[in-house]
C-alpha cells in the first residue's frame, strides 16, 4: 500500500466521522480545529481507524493521536 493511498484513507475516516469538508482535513489537523473531536469523537476516531485498517490500536498509542499526521504514522507503523 502506497503512503498515499494511506493518508487518503486516514483522511476520509475524519472527514466521514467528523462530517467536515475533505479539504479541511490536513496533516495538522487535531481536535483543536475539527469539531467534534473529543474525547468520545476520539474513541470513535480510533474505532472507525481499526475497522477501515484491520488494526488494534495499544492504549498507548491511541493517546499519541494528537493530530491527522501522527494517526498517519500509526497507522503505517501497526500494519507492518
Amino acid at each position: 500500500m502506497s503512503e498515499q493511498s494511506l493518508e487518503q484513507r486516514v483522511r476520509r475516516v475524519v472527514t466521514e466521522l467528523f462530517t467536515v469538508s475533505p479539504e479541511s482535513v490536513t496533516p495538522e489537523s487535531a481536535p483543536q480545529n475539527i469539531e467534534g473531536w473529543d474525547s468520545f469523537g476520539h474513541l470513535n476516531l480510533v474505532l472507525a481507524l481499526e475497522q477501515e485498517f484491520g488494526v488494534k490500536f495499544a492504549p498507548e498509542q491511541i493517546d499519541q493521536m494528537t493530530d491527522v499526521r501522527t494517526i498517519i504514522t500509526l497507522v503505517a507503523d501497526s500494519q507492518g
